[in-house]
């Protein structure tokens, strides 16, 4: 059944009943806010009367999933609308209360200085324009924004914007509290309880979409890359879904609810959730007098989109709370940095923020302290005032602030996001004369965070009076004289790429990029443009310079990319044009790989870059070696479901006329949450180091190397490779000569950070390479901090500082800030005197070391009341406080004497942490997250470990496990953590204490080491002494530990008639081991006697006793006889003799001892192309059987020719042990494309054999090539194979492949052709065969030409499945009759055996018919195709 025409039936019956006669929209006397009145049929509301309605709302932030507390607010109202006529209307608010609940019962209360609240939002009443429906206008008192953005909320829930209320659905965008927003109306029709007719009104809005809402604060720069549709960023989830009841023509009901999920971190419905609720609802009405101060005429107007506005509570007595923040932070960091300093020092900028210039004078004249003066210091670049700007000015003008600090402050006012027309004011002095390259980068990126804000920034007098001191730097053309004049121009033309915008300059940097400028000049005016809008012209201007090839390389690179960074569909045309006929080969790689960098990208800002690029395939025609040519490399990922990702991006820049490269840079940029944010950007440009790499690397250079020479020739172009060598030593020579280069080295280095250029250093000539290159050294540094007696270093910043505000339906505005901020302290104490350092002849170090730091990220979700605040709070720490102390001697390498002191008990290493708190009564307290699921991990180290070094480290981790509750958020919020890492001493000692010394002489040498912990109850003393007594030829060691103590000495006699060595260890004073070790010599001419001695014994036992002779006749024969006691009850005795002549060599010897008898004999043979070796082994053991081992081996080389041929051939035969003996040989024959090889090895009854063989041979009329490889073992059943021939002759093709994988299982491929050539018929024979385990099948087939132009087919095939063998025959025969006139070709062929059929075709033509026909006859069925075509003369 269709209810459509029921319904709106009903509807427009329920309109008629609300319809009154119209009245007429002006009230005399009384102040009008509506400029027009333009009637309507959908609201009834009576001029002269007020509705009176109940009026509550209520926000609810919590951890869904995690935390059991809820932080609340309450608001309550009675809304009086005072109907003045058809269109004015007047809001006017009686009995206001805000309250908020307890956290463990829910109780409501009132807030502190609720009275103060509601008196403010009951002050002034509120008159707006009632355009049947829509509040189009508001026209408000003198309240405060927050005042009048409750009383939008109050209106929005009032606002009904349908054209018309007998629509069942309409959908339009609507203006109200929450922004510019696509809303449906969704209208039916029901009764109350009075059986009258009522409208029931749905009303849903996509608040993602909405436009007008969001306010966010950043410190640093972004750009969005979300699609347009969505307005909002992603970070907050929300969801509002509301209704109005209509009846009797006024609204009886209205009630909105509200979702904000925040995104990260959430799980599910899991995560940081705030819940808004509103109902206005009606109560009664009433006609009377209307109040007096309704009246009165409003001062401005306004809107229904709420304005946001700083709702800070400023601190009452701002002088007195930043002396006492001051105080408190100088006394937390006298012994180091503890963990709440972060905290403090954002506590301390927020309060500086709010004061002005004279507060600010008075806190420096009360802050004499040197440490509160350094927090002052570090919180006045924070400062986003212009007070907090006057005041650093004025300080630098005092002196009380280095030009370091003022360079350093003119750096950080880049991140100022915020800024206002009395900054830039006050900062315009700065620009005066010859600016510094800080003052010009800085102050024209505050230029262009002022017009990020205001797009109208063009037209303040402040912005154009520093842009024309810009752009007066530049002269007409940027023409300078001298590098400091051009250093200043390409500073200029960076800061007006900074900035974004420019008065007068446009033709003029133009006029910078023409030829008459150095490069470096032209690159700079290019890259002013970087921020600048897009236009048309510009586009054209750098395609010109891109496609001119004349221009020089890294000009045309540059302009490509300025192209690049808006690029349309007709540019990127014309750049692919370019491309194609680029002659440029530096050029055409840069810009071929770009582009398919760009193809392939996930960077989220360069997707419509991407589509316009990214449908046409790009040839490389190009040469791309990224060792010679330039290049774009590109990174870049990105997660949707994470809505994050990453890019890196280098481009690296070669020019025709150098072989290093000319420039580089990298960019880093984070996609995060719908900003892409431009982390850092580096860049470098260097000219004129050739000759310097050459000088240093080349043959005759510095530090010459054949590896960077050789490098360095093959970088060069191809015309200069015959003469590098040359040219280099040449220029060595000049060099050397002349003591300076041809031409002077230049280099260029900039930074940019978050899209902001912030430094910028131009070096020209070796003189001030050198001393740039010094100064970023940090050893005078070091060596200014070595020799000052005391230091204090204590530093602090605020990391990041972010909010992100978003309006709620009843006009509070929904916050969520970030806060970063860290303190890093280092002190130091003491005396250092250093002669040398490098060397270390000379140093004496005594003092202490204290570092220290504190982190501090604040995350917050709050629902703002002005007065007071309900949300949640997480908060990460880190911290991190150490102690050193002790002094270190150095002289040489005589003396070390090192002293650690431990004079702490603990010391804390590092500490993180994350607590999650509930913003409660302006209080945060402590949220316990998930408490059933927390755990705790506690390690330590061992007792033993700890009693060893005195100390004992520790590690606590502490996490609330979630993974058993699924709609537990992720972490963070899940609850408290916390990482905790110390170190605690366990003894009473206060120092470790090591000393190395060495004292030498001429007769003796002497070492010693000592370590010790003086005072402890654990013995930990360690020493080693050594000492040389070169007179006595004699040396002794000692170690001593708690534990063990071991001494070792010696004595060497060395003279003609003995050489010896005596030795002893002794462990605890008692002997360990003794040693005898040497020979006495006898020689007389070629003939001598060597009688060796061996003694060893531990511990007072004999172990070894070897004496005996060695008598030998020098090049001819040796013989020796030992005996050896101690080894066994008897001794033994062991002889053997050597005999040697010119190719043979033999060895006897034997062993006589009651365990073991044995001989062995051994021969080695060797000529030219042969060498042999065999060895015999006769032994017994004990009583057993005698037995016999035999080896032998033969090496031979059979060459002939250009035919190599080799064998190896072993053998080893024992007959105590038979399975394992050895038979092997190797043969292998090698030519010029030919090898084969022969292995074999048998081990005992087990035999590996395998063979390979590689044969290749190609000429004009044959072709051949084979390969075999095969490994056998028949007692194993191991039989693997690979068989490949493929030979080609004019007639013929011959070809098998056969693989062997087990005996059972071989695969078999065989291809075989032959064409045959009878009188002058031609035949060709076709074999095939497939041969597996699985399927077997196979072909024969033969094409005979019987007549000319008639061939005769004969093919038999077979094919076997499983058990049965199944064949299949072709014959028939093809005919061709085709002449000069006519195309006639036939196709008769008949199948028999496994199937049976028959195939006939035909194919005719000539010139006017074409005929094609075929017919298949196949079981018994006939199949015909037929296609005749007859052209029309």
């Amino acid at each position: 059944m269709n209810c459509g025409v029921p319904v709106a039936v009903l509807l427009a019956v329920t309109v008629s009943l609300v319809v009154s006669d119209p009245v007429h929209h002006r009230t005399e006397g009384r102040y009008q806010c509506a400029g027009y009145c333009r009637g309507g049929n959908k609201f009834r509301y009576v001029p002269g009367t007020t509705y009176v309605y109940d009026y509550t709302a209520s926000t609810l932030t919590s951890i869904r999933g995690a935390t059991k507390e809820k932080s609340q607010l309450h608001l309550s109202a009675t809304a009086n609308f005072h109907i003045l006529s058809e269109c004015d209307f007047v809001l006017q608010l009686e009995n206001v209360q805000l309250a908020d609940s307890e956290l463990k019962t829910g109780d409501i209360r009132s807030v502190t200085r609720s009275a103060q609240f509601a008196a403010l939002l009951q002050k002034n009443s509120l008159h707006f324009s009632f355009q049947d429906g829509t509040v189009d206008e508001l026209c408000p008192g003198d309240d405060p924004a927050w005042v009048l953005n409750i009383k939008r909320g109050i209106l929005s829930a009032f606002q009904n914007t349908m054209h018309d209320l007998s629509s069942a659905r309409e959908r339009h965008y609507e203006s109200d509290i929450a922004g510019i927003c696509e809303t449906r109306y969704d209208v039916i029709l029901e009764e109350d309880e009075l059986n009258k007719p009522r409208l029931v009104v749905g009303k849903m809005k996509n608040l993602l979409a909405c436009s007008h809402r969001v306010d966010h604060f950043l410190s640093v720069q972004s750009t969005p890359y979300m699609p347009s549709s969505a307005q909002s960023l992603p970070l907050i989830k929300s969801q509002q879904r509301g209704s109005q009841v209509i009846g009797d023509g006024i609204l009886q009901k209205a009630a909105n609810n509200e979702i904000h999920t925040f995104r990260p971190f959430s799980k599910h419905d899991g995560g940081a959730v705030t819940m808004v609720n509103q109902i206005l609802n009606y109560k009664t009405s009433h006609n009377g007098e209307i109040p007096q101060r309704v009246g009165t005429a409003s001062k401005r107007r306004t809107t229904l989109l709420y304005e946001h506005a700083d709702t800070t509570n400023y601190i009452t007595d701002q002088e007195y709370t930043v002396i006492e923040l001051l105080k408190e932070l100088v006394r937390k960091t006298h012994l180091g940095v503890e963990s709440d300093v972060p905290s403090m020092f954002s506590r301390l900028v927020v309060a500086l923020t709010s004061m002005n210039y004279t507060e600010l004078e008075k806190v420096f004249s009360h802050a004499t302290d040197e440490q509160m003066r350094k927090f002052l210091l570090d919180a006045m670049p924070l400062i986003r005032t212009a007070d907090g700007v006057e005041m650093m000015i004025q300080l630098f003008k005092s002196g009380e602030i280095t030009v370091a600090q003022i360079d350093s402050w003119l750096t950080s006012i880049a991140f100022q996001r915020k800024p206002t027309l009395d900054m830039m004011s006050s900062v315009l002095p700065l620009l005066d004369g010859s600016p510094s390259a800080n003052a010009l980068l800085g102050i024209s990126a505050l230029v262009h965070n002022y017009c990020q804000q205001n797009e109208n920034c063009i037209e303040m007098d402040e912005v154009k009076e520093i842009m024309r001191k810009f752009e007066g730097l530049l002269g007409s053309d940027c023409q300078s004289t001298d590098h400091v004049k051009q250093q200043l121009i390409i500073l200029a033309l960076k800061a007006i790429g900074n900035a974004g915008v420019f008065i007068d300059s446009s033709d003029t940097i133009r006029k910078c990029s023409q030829a008459v400028n150095p490069i470096e000049v032209r690159l700079a005016a290019i890259s002013a443009y970087r921020r600048l809008p897009c236009t048309e012209n510009t586009r054209l201007h750098f395609l010109d310079l891109y496609t001119n090839k004349h221009e020089d390389t890294e000009l045309r690179i540059a302009a490509y990319l300025a192209i690049m960074q808006c690029p349309s569909s007709h540019t990127i045309q014309s750049i692919k044009d370019t491309l194609y006929s680029e002659e440029v080969n530096q050029v055409a790689s840069f810009v071929w790989t770009h582009l398919t960098n760009l193809q392939e990208t996930s960077s989220h800002w360069k997707q419509h870059i991407r589509a316009l690029v990214s449908s046409d395939f790009l040839q490389n025609k190009f040469s791309t070696d990224a060792r010679k040519f330039s290049r774009n490399y590109e990174g870049s990922f990105f997660s949707e479901s994470l809505n994050a990702g990453a890019a890196a991006e280098s481009n690296v820049v070669f020019t025709p006329q150098s072989y290093l490269p000319r420039s580089a840079t990298l960019n880093l940029t984070l996609d995060l949450f719908g900003e892409s944010v431009n982390i850092l950007e580096l860049g470098a440009r260097a000219e004129g180091f050739e000759n310097i790499v050459e000088n240093l690397f080349g043959p005759a250079g510095y530090l010459p190397d054949n590896a960077m020479n050789k490098m360095l020739k093959n970088l060069k172009d191809k015309h200069e490779l015959d003469n590098v060598e040359n040219r280099i030593s040449q220029i060595a020579d000049q060099f050397n000569r002349k003591g300076k280069l041809a031409k002077e080295p230049s280099a260029s280095v900039y930074t940019r950070v978050f899209g902001n250029e912030l430094h910028y250093t131009q070096l020209h000539g070796l003189k001030e390479l050198i001393d740039g290159i010094s100064g970023a050294t940090s050893f005078d540094l070091v060596k200014k901090i070595m020799q000052e007696r005391d230091v204090d270093f204590t530093k602090s910043l605020v990391l990041i500082d972010g909010s992100y505000m978003i309006p709620t339906c009843i006009g509070f505005p929904l916050n969520l800030a970030l806060n970063g901020s860290a303190t890093v302290g280092f002190k130091l104490n003491g005396h250092a005197n250093i002669k040398d350092m490098f060397s270390l002849n000379s140093v004496d170090i005594e003092g202490s070391v204290m570092p220290s730091a504190a982190v501090e990220f604040a995350g917050t979700m709050a629902v703002d009341a002005t007065i007071t605040k309900a949300g949640i709070r997480l908060v990460s720490t880190l911290h991190t406080n150490m102690y050193m102390s002790g002094k270190v001697k150095i002289q040489g390498g005589d003396l070390v004497d090192l002293q650690l002191n431990v004079p702490h008990n603990k010391t804390e290493l590092l500490n993180v942490a994350s607590q999650l708190f509930v913003l409660h009564h302006d209080k945060m307290v402590e949220s316990k997250g998930i408490e059933d699921n927390m755990e705790n991990y506690t390690l330590c180290s061992t007792d033993f470990m700890s009693s060893l070094i005195g100390m004992k480290p520790c590690m606590e981790l502490t996490y609330i496990n979630s993974s058993l509750h699924p709609s537990a958020p992720y972490f963070p919020l899940t609850g408290p953590f916390r990482f905790h890492l110390d170190i605690t001493k366990t003894d009473t000692f206060n120092a470790y204490e090591l000393i190395f010394k060495r004292q030498a002489s001429k007769s003796e040498t002497s070492v010693i080491f000592n370590f010790d912990t003086p005072g402890s109850k654990v013995d930990r003393k360690l020493s080693a002494q050594y000492v040389l007594d070169r007179t006595n030829s004699a040396a002794k060691a000692s170690i001593v530990t708690p534990f063990i103590k071991v001494t070792a000495s010696g004595k060497v006699e060395n003279s003609d008639a003995i050489n010896s060595l005596d030795a002893t260890i002794t462990l605890n004073n008692q002997e360990l081991v003794m040693t005898r070790v040497g020979y006495k010599r006898i020689r007389t001419g070629h003939i001598g006697r060597y009688e060796p001695f061996f003694e060893l014994s531990f511990r007072n036992r004999l172990i070894a006793d070897i004496t005996g002779k060695v008598n030998y006749v020098e090049g001819f024969k040796y013989n020796a006889d030992l005996a050896i006691k101690g080894l066994s009850k008897e001794p033994i005795t062991v002889s053997g003799n050597i005999n040697m002549n010119e190719d043979k060599y033999n060895l006897m010897g034997n062993i006589m001892s009651k365990a073991l008898t044995s001989t062995f004999h051994g021969s080695l043979h060797f000529t030219k192309n042969y060498l042999s070796t065999k060895a015999t082994v006769q032994y017994k053991t004990g009583e057993t059987q005698p037995h016999k081992l035999a080896f032998s081996a033969k090496f031979q080389d059979n060459s002939k020719g250009k035919l190599l041929r080799e064998g190896v051939y072993i053998t080893l035969q024992m007959s105590q042990f038979p399975h394992y003996d050895v038979d092997a040989f190797w043969e292998m024959q090698r030519s010029n494309h030919y090898f084969e090889s022969t292995c074999k090895v048998a081990l005992g009854n087990t035999v590996w054999q395998t063979q390979q063989l590689y044969r290749y041979h190609s000429t004009e009329d044959n072709f051949d090539l084979a390969l075999l490889c095969t490994l056998t073992c028949p007692r194993l059943g191991v039989d693997y194979g690979v068989d490949v021939q493929y030979q080609v002759t004019n007639a013929t093709i011959s070809s098998h492949f056969k693989t062997t994988i087990t005996p059972q299982y071989k695969l078999l491929a065989l291809l075989n052709y032959l064409r045959k050539l009878e009188g002058e018929k031609h035949q060709h024979e076709l074999d095939i065969e497939l041969n597996s385990p699985w399927y077997k099948t196979g072909m024969h087939g033969t094409v005979t030409e019987s007549t000319p132009s008639r061939y005769e087919i004969q093919v038999s095939g077979w094919w076997v499945t499983q058990t049965d063998v199944h064949g299949v025959n072709i014959s028939g025969f093809y005919l061709d009759g085709s002449n000069k006139v006519k195309m006639d070709h036939q196709l008769d062929i008949s199948l028999t055996g496994g199937l049976n059929g028959k195939l006939v075709a035909s194919l005719t033509s000539s010139n006017n018919v074409k005929k094609h026909w075929i017919q298949l006859d196949a079981y018994n069925k006939t199949y015909l195709a037929n296609v005749t075509y007859v052209k029309d003369l």
